[in-house]
């Protein structure tokens, strides 16, 4: 289970996160409307005051003040089969929906300070992933439980330079959780169950981001922005239910104690956002969006032990920088009524060469549908529906090979009142 008792409450519930929306484990359940066109545009349409997540130079197109909100639910299906080169055992090296349910909140609040500059400030998160072997998995010992969960509270200007131009900024503070254990599978006797390794740590870093819109016309605009890396120290605790004389080098290398201070580094990737929008009338829209994400941030796994014991091996990620491709299409059906859908497509920064069992990744088809509903002129409610379609990838660790195969279906609602 998810473990945030070292996080202050209101963070905790902001702070449930999944990667399945994007490759890696970054996460895109930015907006409800965000999700309903597959993320095609965000940094250029500027319709709410989620837009911050995406390009603070798109709050000068917000004229009032905005609150916006948004959940999804992210029920996903990930299975792994593994191949042990005997063929009865494979079962052992099987474990099924190790991803589990995850519900993913975001807040968001504009205000127009004046015709020129607007305050933003949103709480979301951008990474984040968990996966949850079954205790009888064989391949246990190599990952159990693997979770990453980040909230950034962003507090963003957008200046309106002319008619044509935007510029903006903002700045982040990042609470971040970590927990990475391995466990004894089930089926070795006296200590089969037992914890191996369980670190768990907290960190609070910053990062910033920069923005640009440029709007040609009032039907054509295009988008740019950059989000700076983050760098995470978490320090926490690292132990071991197995003590010196049950330390086999397979499971417990170190032949850790008990309540040990302990920790890891993370770099959270850059990320660069290209995005356009052109409506042809008032009633249809295309746009769209390119996204790079320096991946290549996450070279390595390195756990570190402050009381001189050997640690575990470092583990060699070598993730790749990645694309992301998405366009999308918005309808006006009528005065109330507005469709949107979308397509993207999310390469993997993991190869099979470098690709572990803490988070099987593989590229990934996304299609998407949403609708809002101008329930009067100040409030909108939003609904939006995501498909993830992965693509098989494969593992190789300590000698075991592995399939994986992954879907998902994501579901938000969400709203947005102009006060």
């Amino acid at each position: 289970m998810l473990k945030l008792r070292q996080l202050p409450l209101a963070v905790a519930i902001a702070a449930a996160s999944s990667q399945l929306n994007a490759a890696g484990f970054a996460v895109n359940e930015h907006s409800t409307n965000g999700l309903g066109r597959a993320n095609a545009g965000e940094a250029a349409i500027a319709e709410d005051a989620s837009i911050l997540s995406h390009n603070p130079a798109g709050l000068t197109r917000l004229d009032q003040p905005t609150l916006t909100g948004s959940i999804a639910y992210v029920d996903a299906s990930v299975d792994v089969t593994g191949n042990s080169g005997i063929a009865p055992l494979d079962d052992a090296y099987t474990s099924k929906d190790v991803a589990p349910a995850q519900v993913v909140p975001a807040a968001y609040f504009a205000l127009p300070i004046n015709d020129r500059l607007t305050y933003g400030v949103g709480l979301y998160s951008d990474f984040g992933f968990k996966t949850d072997y079954d205790k009888d998995f064989a391949g246990i010992n190599d990952a159990d439980v693997s979770d990453i969960v980040t909230v950034y509270l962003t507090n963003s200007l957008g200046f309106k330079v002319n008619d044509q131009l935007s510029l903006g900024a903002g700045v982040s503070i990042v609470k971040a959780h970590a927990e990475l254990s391995s466990s004894v599978p089930t089926a070795v006797p006296f200590v089969g169950g037992k914890s191996a390794m369980d670190l768990e740590g907290d960190d609070t870093s910053y990062g910033w981001n920069i923005g640009a819109l440029y709007e040609f016309n009032d039907n054509t605009r295009i988008g740019i922005s950059y989000k700076s890396e983050v760098d995470l120290e978490f320090d926490g605790e690292i132990s071991s239910e197995l003590y010196n004389g049950q330390a086999h080098p397979i499971f417990n290398p170190s032949g850790l104690d008990w309540n040990t201070d302990g920790g890891a580094d993370l770099t959270l990737p850059a990320m660069l956002e290209i995005a356009a929008y052109h409506a042809f009338n008032d009633q249809f829209a295309i746009h769209g969006s390119i996204t790079r994400t320096y991946w290549s941030s996450f070279d390595e796994l390195a756990i570190s032990i402050d009381n001189g014991q050997t640690p575990p091996p470092v583990v060699d990620e070598s993730w790749n920088d990645v694309m992301r491709y998405a366009v999308g299409a918005t309808y006006k059906l009528n005065q109330d009524v507005t469709l949107r859908a979308g397509y993207a497509k999310d390469q993997t920064p993991t190869d099979n060469e470098h690709r572990t069992l803490r988070l099987p990744d593989g590229d990934r088809n996304l299609y998407s549908v949403g609708a809002s509903w101008d329930v009067s002129d100040n409030f909108v409610v939003d609904a939006a529906y995501q498909y993830l379609d992965g693509q098989q990838s494969n593992i190789l660790e300590k000698g075991h090979s592995y399939k994986t195969a992954t879907s998902a279906n994501l579901f938000s609602v969400g709203g947005s009142y102009k006060f």
